[in-house]
């Protein structure tokens, strides 16, 4: 009796969610060939991955344009970070008007993979 009650919950739970799910944020997946990665050997099949799972996968350039245009209202988009390194263009300038922090500001939401967050920056 136990084991179905929870089925029931599980279920519940699960269709409640679902009813009251946003729409589809965008989900960005960041890699660039043209740019070294930092402590992660195999970046470009993480980004085919994402790619595969309906991520949009975007160069330093792209992300760069993409995170600008996002800067007027980013809520729910996800960038994966999947190479250790950030694009330079994301952090400048250097203080807290950068386009990397007017994004979170705008409710983006970025998940870093490598080496420390912001550690390394590549040009």
């Amino acid at each position: 009796m136990l084991q179905r009650s929870l089925r029931a919950v599980s279920t519940g739970l699960l269709i409640m969610l679902t009813a009251s799910a946003a729409p589809a944020a965008e989900r960005i997946v960041y890699y660039d060939a043209t740019h070294d990665a930092s402590w992660v050997n195999n970046a470009s099949q993480v980004a085919q991955w994402f790619e595969a799972k309906g991520f949009t996968v975007r160069n330093a350039v792209d992300l760069a344009s993409w995170m600008e245009a996002k800067t007027a209202g980013a809520e729910g988009s996800v960038v994966v970070m999947t190479m250790g390194t950030i694009p330079a263009s994301l952090l400048t300038p250097e203080d807290a008007h950068c386009l990397l922090r007017r994004y979170l500001d705008a409710g983006g939401r970025v998940v870093w993979m490598g080496d420390p967050a912001l550690a390394i920056l590549t040009t």
